[in-house]
């Protein structure tokens, strides 16, 4: 496993599109934030064309979309890259990046939600560490929240290459409207890890994972090669991370069910799931719960629920290659993260 180097001192961050453009006043004053903290930390921003357009559902055209992520990965002055922001249909343009040439040029790419067709295929191709968590418009907020200061820290090197996260004792259960485009998190529920067995878990492996949802549009195509990368970190184990933004219940238990067919979860060593974004439905009234120890159950290894992972903020950032620790006990939990 490559682990990308840190921002060095006067460094640059690339920043682009890959699924939707900041178009609107809100997002683009909110990315206009994240670049004056991340000047203050004498950090450069570098923007890709497609950052402030959209046609469609998407900033550009799937061509320009990859062409753009891949002259950031090419660019030898950018250190790491950070998604934009979120949306639909980044899967169009997976299969036309270059994961030879992402392999010879490692360096951290970061995002959540859709961008997990980028970061996840960066570890499982390219073998080289990828973060899953906050969009570069997250920097924005003011104040910044103690979840996204640990990205930024990380990403300046301050936290090392071993260190915890704990969960939050609270976190924001709804959607808040976005006016100004710095509003930071307003946590309005108590945090309550669950683990299936009702017991105290306590697991580790080298962690994998992200939105389910968009896993699902991977499996199964000429770019799940997820089956090599579980057995070629066999002796590791693999933890696997996943959340969930608008699936039914069901539909999490077949596409659960379909990964495991599929040899994903060869080597599992336990699951943690974050808590899902959307109200969990069913037409036929499957509990959320019941799915995925439908699915899971019968592989006798710890399954984590309403974690710190996702889209339901504050969150965990989670290192995609890394060995990772999780413990959860009262309802609480830890990640131990440790880049090797």
């Amino acid at each position: 496993m490559q682990f990308p180097g840190f921002l060095s001192e006067n460094g640059v961050i690339g920043v682009t599109a890959p699924s939707c453009g900041l178009v609107d006043a809100p997002h683009v004053y909110g990315f206009e934030s994240a670049k004056s903290m991340w000047q203050k930390k004498n950090i450069s921003v570098k923007e890709t064309p497609n950052v402030r357009k959209s046609i469609g559902y998407v900033s550009s055209s799937k061509e320009d979309r990859a062409k753009e992520y891949m002259s950031l990965i090419e660019d030898s002055e950018v250190e790491a890259i950070v998604c934009a922001a979120g949306g639909d249909f980044l899967m169009e343009m997976l299969p036309l990046l270059d994961f030879e040439t992402i392999k010879k040029n490692p360096k951290w790419t970061a995002g959540y939600s859709d961008p997990t067709g980028i970061v996840f295929l960066q570890t499982v191709l390219g073998d080289i560490a990828s973060i899953y968590g906050g969009n570069f418009t997250s920097y924005g907020m003011d104040p910044l929240p103690d979840s996204i200061k640990v990205q930024r820290n990380f990403l300046l090197g301050l936290l090392g290459n071993k260190f915890i996260q704990k969960s939050y004792p609270m976190f924001q259960d709804h959607w808040k409207p976005q006016i100004i485009g710095i509003e930071p998190y307003e946590p309005d529920t108590e945090v309550c890890w669950k683990t299936a067995s009702q017991h105290a878990e306590t697991f580790s492996g080298r962690a994998i994972g992200g939105c389910f949802d968009v896993l699902m549009e991977i499996v199964g195509t000429k770019m799940d090669k997820v089956n090599e990368f579980a057995k070629k970190y066999a002796e590791d184990g693999i933890l696997w991370y996943l959340e969930s933004f608008s699936l039914p219940n069901e539909r999490i238990y077949s596409g659960l069910w379909q990964l495991r067919e599929a040899g994903w979860f060869e080597n599992a060593k336990g699951f943690m799931f974050g808590r899902p974004a959307m109200e969990t439905t069913s037409l036929i009234g499957m509990d959320y719960y019941e799915a995925i120890k439908m699915a899971l159950g019968d592989l006798n290894v710890p399954i984590v629920f309403d974690a710190c992972v996702g889209h339901k903020p504050p969150c965990i950032m989670m290192i995609n290659g890394a060995m990772t620790k999780v413990s959860c006990a009262n309802g609480k939990g830890s990640v131990e993260i440790e880049l090797k």
